[in-house]
């Protein structure tokens, strides 16, 4: 007589329980992923559990969870990805909100520089008015008549001075401070404090700093023969394009306005040099050849700094109150 009441391996479905098993593989591997929904899944392994002891299980419930838990970990997937898409997005916004404060901060120090820049340069020439005829003429032939020039000449000094003073201010070994000994005597004869002319002569500085960028120059690129490294100077063009190079990649310079400024270094070395030949020479153009006879008489004219400036005044106490003791 048939077993009416008990189960057989004979009443189960072969493709029921191969579904069965291929949908409890899927919910393990699902629970074995980091961050998955391990509640749920474990609340469908447990009923996929019970329908195995069932002869003709119905694998609907199971298949339904399955495919709810797919999709729920798409979602949560395409979830991330979007946190991942706004964080980046979030850092790029950032990045370029401080590419634009940097680029209101430097429109607005230059502003600032452009309309300070001539009150400061009237304190430095009202310094130079009471130069001598001989002295001016002296001081244009020399190293440091610009401010940025004589600017580090007073700050060489000043060091010299705060590393005496550091040392124990042994008068035998007062360094020389030429510079500053004339800064402040003419500085004295226009009735212009020196502490005055010295922020003046800092700001001009950096006015020139910011608004003047000169191409190089063919005195400084000189060789002992007085010809012209022509390879030397062109490669300190090179250097001023690696520069704009830079701004253009940090958004400082604008597609059109870094090729304009490129064109412009190629056209200022083309004014010197139409080529190279085929030993890798120079071929100078004739404008060139008075450039050249330029740059040789300005370095004759050149004075050393020991020759710009009069012999340095004496130590006395209270001389160098005024250099300030910190940088």
């Amino acid at each position: 007589m048939a077993n009416m009441s008990g189960s057989s391996s004979s009443d189960r479905s072969p493709r029921l329980s191969s579904r069965l098993e291929s949908l409890i593989e899927e919910l393990q591997a699902m629970s074995d992923k980091p961050a998955s929904n391990k509640k749920l899944v474990r609340e469908a392994l447990k009923n996929a559990a019970k329908l195995r002891r069932r002869p003709k299980p119905d694998v609907t419930p199971v298949e339904f969870a399955c495919k709810v838990l797919r999709k729920l970990r798409k979602s949560q997937q395409s979830h991330r990805r979007c946190q991942n898409k706004l964080r980046r997005s979030k850092k790029t916004i950032r990045r370029t909100r401080e590419r634009l404060n940097a680029s209101q901060e430097e429109l607005h120090e230059a502003k600032y520089y452009l309309d300070i820049g001539d009150w400061a340069a009237h304190l430095c020439t009202t310094k130079e008015a009471w130069d001598s005829e001989s002295a001016k003429r002296c001081l244009q032939k020399s190293p440091g008549s610009r401010c940025d020039d004589i600017l580090a000449n007073l700050t060489a000094e000043f060091a010299l001075v705060r590393g005496w003073r550091a040392n124990g201010e042994d008068i035998t070994s007062a360094p020389d401070t030429p510079c500053f000994d004339r800064c402040r005597t003419l500085c004295t004869l226009a009735e212009l404090d020196f502490g005055n002319y010295l922020q003046a002569l800092r700001t001009s500085t950096d006015r020139n700093v910011l608004c003047h960028h000169p191409p190089p120059r063919i005195e400084d690129h000189l060789n002992a023969d007085n010809t012209v490294n022509w390879r030397s100077l062109y490669e300190a063009g090179e250097d001023c394009r690696r520069r704009i190079q830079r701004d253009h990649r940090s958004g400082r310079l604008t597609n059109d306005r870094f090729h304009l400024f490129s064109n412009m270094i190629d056209w200022w070395f083309a004014s010197y040099v139409r080529g190279w030949d085929e030993h890798n020479k120079a071929i100078p153009t004739h404008s060139s050849i008075s450039a050249r006879t330029s740059a040789i008489n300005a370095v004759a004219n050149r004075l050393t700094v020991a020759e710009t400036f009069p012999p340095p005044e004496p130590y006395e106490p209270g001389k160098w109150d005024i250099i300030p003791h910190d940088e």
